[in-house]
């Protein structure tokens, strides 16, 4: 189903931010690394007692400062100490998210979403071409209780990039559709990742063998035509976000 090259990203002329923006959202101590990375694993797995492998493929997921196996190893050691996780957390085994981690990571969620307004911030093509593929997206996110963003419709007299981080800062997750494969949609929802939002992740099928290696590894919303996106994302939404 997916293409074994990689894919050459669109760039958006929205997606650049400073660097101070992305330290800033770093986790600041190891502990907060270890809950966000936590957060990551869940988000990558298909379902409670999933197996995930451990290798180079998913060092995206874990907030190591410097990329390294090592770093990696330690975290997720710390992480099977702490019997959130059970299994191997060297390179070439396989982890699970335990029970206990399944709670800790329901209580970071709370504790998220107490913070946190009704907003849903919508990452995608701003294309004509997909403007009944963005309608149907805010009706799902509309019927579902909470308000949609897009940031080609909001009215403000800052730089795009700055409302983006603003808007996905103030959202309780981000729906990002990678239909057309666009940079800024990449960033978007690395970046609300990155602050512990839940991220919703879809495609349209004929963009489907197209996506990066990196996002691969996450479950997706494959839709077909507008009405299966609706109501595929509605229920995805009452399923998975609180």
């Amino acid at each position: 189903m997916f293409s074994d090259r990689p894919v050459e990203v669109q760039s958006d002329s929205h997606s650049v931010v400073t660097l101070k923006e992305i330290l800033n959202a770093f986790p600041r101590n190891v502990s907060e690394r270890i809950d966000r990375t936590l957060l990551n694993l869940v988000t990558t797995s298909n379902h409670p007692g999933d197996k995930i492998k451990v290798s180079m493929e998913i060092i995206t997921l874990i907030f190591t400062k410097t990329g390294k196996i090592d770093e990696m190893e330690f975290l997720l050691s710390q992480l099977v100490s702490d019997k959130l996780v059970q299994g191997s957390p060297y390179v070439n085994g396989e982890i699970t998210v335990s029970v206990k981690g399944w709670n800790r990571v329901a209580e970071l969620q709370s504790q998220l979403n107490r913070k946190e307004s009704d907003q849903a911030f919508i990452a995608m093509w701003f294309d004509p071409s997909m403007n009944s593929a963005a309608d149907a997206i805010m009706r799902a996110i509309n019927e579902a209780g909470y308000k949609a963003i897009r940031i080609d419709k909001k009215e403000h007299n800052n730089k795009i990039d700055d409302e983006i981080i603003a808007e996905i800062k103030k959202s309780k997750f981000v729906v990002a559709d990678f239909t057309g494969h666009r940079g800024g949609v990449y960033f978007e929802a690395g970046f609300g990742m990155g602050l512990g939002k839940p991220v919703i992740w879809i495609c349209r099928e004929d963009s489907l063998g197209d996506l990066h290696f990196d996002t691969r590894q996450y479950s997706h919303i494959v839709w077909k035509n507008e009405n299966e996106l609706y109501t595929d994302l509605l229920n995805r939404i009452r399923a998975t976000i609180d």
